[in-house]
């Protein structure tokens, strides 16, 4: 991953066109790590495995190392001489870098809620488990078209990604009503919601 850091090169900085295709490929290794690491999560949730934890980790520091890096490297560039065209592409680099970072962090977190399951034997029943793949496939499929449309500079994509984020988030709003109406009728305990 150090390899992908050598391409912010200082010696691009002078020319901010060159300088700022070399971030869009540190940006898009970002977004391939983020997938990674959700696809690595999801797994971690329900079937923790300590190796694999390892690699998530090895991946985050990947993500938070490189989001300096990144914000290091676009503020030299945007400090040379550079057109509205360049200013807004090193604007929507910031954003997609901090996007990509804080999934890395969530990522984290649903792996630390795998271990801690796996510690205290908690299990899902076979619905929370449903509902957990649904929420999951919905919650990748938006990844991959994010990091595509990136990837492609594609704007129909991107645009698509905004009305997918509000469909995960009625399908959050009813996977927690589900799981209160288990916890109410004694299928769930507390622990595993």
């Amino acid at each position: 991953m150090d390899t992908t850091l050598a391409l912010l090169d200082p010696i691009f900085v002078g020319t901010p066109a060159l300088a700022l295709d070399q971030c869009k490929k540190v940006v898009q290794v970002m977004g391939e790590t983020a997938q990674e690491n959700l696809e690595m999560a999801i797994e971690l949730s329900v079937r923790y495995d300590d190796k694999l934890f390892e690699k998530l980790e090895q991946n985050e520091m990947f993500l938070d190392k490189a989001e300096t890096a990144l914000g290091d490297y676009l503020v030299k560039v945007n400090a040379q001489s550079i057109s509205k065209m360049e200013n807004r592409l090193s604007s929507e680099m910031l954003h997609c870098v901090g996007d990509f970072e804080r999934i890395g962090d969530h990522c984290i977190n649903i792996a630390e809620v795998g271990q801690y399951n796996k510690e205290q034997n908690i299990s899902f029943t076979s619905e929370g488990l449903r509902e957990l793949k649904l929420l999951a496939d919905a919650a990748t499929r938006i990844l991959d078209i994010t990091v595509s449309a990136f990837r492609d500079e594609d704007i129909t994509a991107a645009y698509r990604v905004e009305p997918l984020e509000e469909v995960i988030d009625g399908i959050k709003e009813m996977l927690k009503n589900h799981h209160i109406d288990r916890l109410q009728n004694g299928t769930c305990g507390v622990q595993a919601g």
